[in-house]
């Protein structure tokens, strides 16, 4: 195992030599950003030592590595372009005007709002597809996962959570997680049911022991017993908790935007990086879309 900065280095020499001559071009700018070589490495760490001799499969992930991550690289630098010329202004009107204007957006509260997203008001990333990318854009993958606040509904554990915390829990062995979204504490066992052999349909990529489940309905439900049962948490609910200690309490908070984004799909696959590969209703599709898993981590 590589000490974090061995573990950087070899991560980017191992990119740099994957693209000398596989792309046109310099080399991927991103993947010399140490933290993000890095975390790339740590979350793809286990699918390259099953594949360690595979060399052919290594291109083929860093290649689609490189096409996502060029595609947010084009609109980071397009934001800082644009940051760079509002900020160095020299005309004496102009900047009167955006002044002025700056002031009278800042009156109105919804407005403010939405000038201090910046990007954001844009919406969640959303990668465009092209051939060898692991998702599937006609599932809604592609997208990045929000977070958003969950609480257990074993009545033992009031503690507040992150969703990402919890679907990607510590001790989990799945490279690739299934998130279920219910709408009531009701629909847990179909759900269960559908997913019970999700080890099959994905030849062992995905577990059904590691199966997250997530209820939409934040009303008081009965206790359920296990780790994997957790329900929306309201802003009130996390501005109380451990989590918001010493912080804001948290405005404009959507506890639905997680159900928004995954299109009230039942079923999410959710890759390490936190981007959805795909989502579905029906066990037909999950099974289609657990055997693409498989294909895409064993080829």
């Amino acid at each position: 195992m590589y000490p974090v900065c061995c573990k950087t280095l070899h991560f980017q020499r191992i990119v740099l030599q994957s693209f000398d001559r596989d792309l046109s071009g310099s080399p991927p700018e991103a993947a010399t950003d140490g933290l993000m070589a890095e975390s790339y490495y740590v979350a793809m760490q286990p699918m390259f030592s099953r594949r360690s001799k595979d060399t052919g499969f290594h291109k083929q992930v860093l290649k689609a590595w490189y096409e996502e991550r060029k595609q947010q690289l084009e609109k980071s630098l397009a934001s800082t372009i644009e940051n760079g010329k509002f900020v160095t202004e020299g005309d004496p009107l102009k900047i009167l005007i955006r002044n002025v204007y700056l002031w009278f957006v800042q009156l109105v509260p919804s407005w403010r709002h939405e000038l201090s997203l910046g990007r954001r008001k844009e919406g969640l990333v959303r990668y465009e597809h092209s051939s060898g990318m692991p998702f599937i854009p006609e599932h809604n993958g592609g997208l990045c996962l929000p977070q958003v606040y969950c609480r257990s509904l074993n009545c033992s554990d009031t503690d507040v959570r992150f969703t990402d915390d919890v679907i990607f829990r510590p001790g989990k062995n799945g490279l690739f997680q299934l998130l279920v979204y219910v709408k009531t504490v009701e629909q847990i066992s179909s759900a269960r049911e559908v997913v019970s052999d999700i080890d099959d349909m994905s030849h062992g990529e995905i577990l059904a022991s590691e199966v997250t489940i997530l209820v939409e309905d934040m009303a008081d439900a009965p206790c359920k017993t296990g780790q994997d049962v957790f329900r929306l948490a309201s802003a009130d609910e996390f501005a109380q908790s451990r989590l918001c200690a010493n912080r804001p309490r948290p405005e404009f908070f959507d506890p639905f935007y997680l159900g928004k984004a995954l299109k009230r799909k039942r079923f999410t696959i959710v890759r390490p990086d936190r981007f959805i590969f795909a989502s579905c209703d029906s066990r037909e599709d999950l099974r289609k879309i657990a055997g693409a898993v498989a294909m895409h981590l064993q080829g």
